[in-house]
């Protein structure tokens, strides 16, 4: 009798651990068939990534030295050059930066908060990212969301700087290798009361993305300043002066959201942007030369496709998002809690 408890122990026993093993077994194999139908899926992209990278690299680019004029200007404004990144992209950021031609660039500043808000992932910088000419790491204590990219770069610079140019690019586009050269050269052209971009959006009551958002045009009257509401695209690259900029209504705004469990603004950092410019009466024009415009902005598909703000859920969960639209619906939800911080900080005597 106690022969056979010890052999039905035993056999239990070993019954366990062959489940264990089977178990072990079916997750590795699945591991290796997932690692195996990503690398396929995955390939492509890198090819098609990397025809692009020497295609930008082989841009043409603009010649500026010889311009006594242009030369005095950027003595007087010196040219930063902000973006930021989140964890899954960034050891592909080296790739885009090492494209632009960096000769005019005073600094290159790249913001990373310490862990990603939105998932609490933390950053792993690669090595080769501060070695890149010009590159400084700005860590952040405060993730900001995408406008992490120049909120905290703008800080800095208004430290020491009053007169800056500040060229914004994202993370998943390579850009022409010319791109600082001619944001330089259209500010010198300008009076210097225009932002640039290579990508120009407008409000109004239709819709074809980039170029065109339908927005409910009571609300937008409630937050525009003006008869000519536009959209600066980060996609495409923007030029601002620093000083153009009112980072204390940018935090205030983001702040004012976060107190009402919302993130659609967090997540719209475009027309944050936008609308702190226009709220200074900054006026914006399309980028679009024989060295620069929208179409030799050319996406990196390995980061445009991962965590990729399109696909991100709505923070009300109540509104049933059309295929592409997400980020057409976020634009009018931030626009209406925009429109609701302008009445509630609106003086007395204008209520």
């Amino acid at each position: 009798m106690i022969m056979m408890r010890f052999l039905s122990k035993l056999f239990s026993k070993q019954s366990e651990l062959k489940l264990i093993l089977f178990a072990l077994f079916v997750l590795i194999v699945m591991t290796l068939l997932t690692l195996y139908a990503r690398a396929i899926k995955i390939q492509p992209m890198i090819q098609r990534d990397l025809h692009r990278l020497q295609a930008s690299q082989n841009m043409p680019v603009r010649q500026l030295t010889n311009n006594p004029s242009l030369q005095k200007f950027l003595s007087q404004h010196p040219v930063y050059l902000v973006m930021t990144s989140i964890p899954s992209r960034i050891d592909r950021v080296p790739d885009i930066l090492n494209i632009i031609d960096k000769t005019f660039i005073h600094e290159i500043i790249v913001s990373l908060p310490y862990t990603l808000k939105r998932t609490g992932q933390a950053y792993h910088i690669p090595t080769s990212l501060p070695n890149i000419e010009k590159v400084r790491i700005l860590r952040t204590n405060e993730d900001y969301g995408p406008i992490t990219k120049l909120l905290p770069a703008l800080l800095e610079i208004h430290k020491t700087q009053k007169n800056a140019i500040v060229i914004v690019i994202d993370d998943d586009h390579f850009y022409p290798k010319g791109l600082v050269q001619e944001f330089i050269y259209a500010f010198w052209k300008s009076d210097q009361k225009t932002a640039f971009s290579g990508g120009v959006g407008q409000f109004g009551d239709h819709t074809q993305p980039p170029l065109l958002y339908e927005v409910d045009l009571d609300t937008l009257h409630d937050v525009w300043p003006d008869d000519n509401p536009q959209l600066l695209h980060g996609a495409y690259a923007m030029g601002l002066f620093s000083h153009h900029v009112d980072t204390q209504w940018i935090q205030m705004a983001l702040k004012y959201e976060q107190n009402l469990g919302k993130n659609d603004c967090f997540l719209s950092d475009d027309l944050i942007i936008s609308t702190a410019l226009r709220q200074k009466g900054i006026l914006f024009s399309t980028l679009k030369t024989d060295f620069f415009k929208r179409s030799s902005i050319l996406p990196m598909e390995q980061n445009y496709w991962s965590n990729s703000l399109y696909n991100l859920p709505l923070s009300d969960q109540r509104i049933h998002t059309p295929s592409g639209l997400t980020c057409q619906i976020r634009l009018n939800q931030c626009l209406k809690t925009l429109s609701t911080l302008q009445r509630d900080h609106r003086p007395s005597h204008q209520t």
